[in-house]
């Protein structure tokens, strides 16, 4: 029996860019490459996805980045804590996020120099849109998503009148 491995490499250049999954199955990446930090953006600021995908961070600077969408999510997604109906707001309530405000999708903060981390809560996302997601480390870092169900299509909407400004 022979596996097959796709591989997915990620250039990381000065400025802005793309990132692409040309393969079906294969994870976008968020790229924080050298300099990002110090730029104030990443390297991948427009990164196609595919409905469904995962995708991840990869963090190529000597600063922690991380990516927090700016729209607003379930309360109870895993990455912003537990909920306690009884003491909401009680610090013996873990939470990371007030209750409202809980990110649609995050990673993780990652160390430079070659750190990644999943990007949590995109399988709900919607085909034909773009949903915008920023650096809570380093102040200024933004980029979006475009959601489609081709990896070829490229006319997506707006991010939902739930966004964060």
């Amino acid at each position: 029996m022979r596996a097959v491995v796709g591989v997915l490499v990620v250039a990381v250049g000065v400025g802005g860019g793309v990132a692409r999954a040309d393969q079906a199955g294969v994870s976008a990446s968020v790229v924080a490459g050298p300099g990002s930090g110090r730029a104030g953006r990443y390297t991948t600021d427009t990164v196609p996805l595919v409905r469904g995908a995962g995708a991840s961070l990869v963090n190529a600077d000597i600063t922690w980045h991380d990516v927090v969408s700016a729209d607003f999510g379930p309360d109870d997604s895993p990455w912003c804590g537990v909920v306690d109906p009884a003491r909401p707001e009680s610090p013996a309530n873990p939470r990371l996020y007030p209750l409202g405000r809980c990110p649609l999708f995050r990673a993780e903060g990652t160390p430079g120099a070659g750190g990644s981390s999943a990007i949590q809560g995109l399988g709900g996302l919607v085909a034909g849109r773009v949903y915008a997601f920023r650096c809570t480390l380093v102040p200024g870092m933004q980029g979006h998503f475009i959601v489609t169900d081709n990896p070829q299509s490229s006319s997506p909407q707006s991010s939902s009148p739930e966004s964060r400004s």
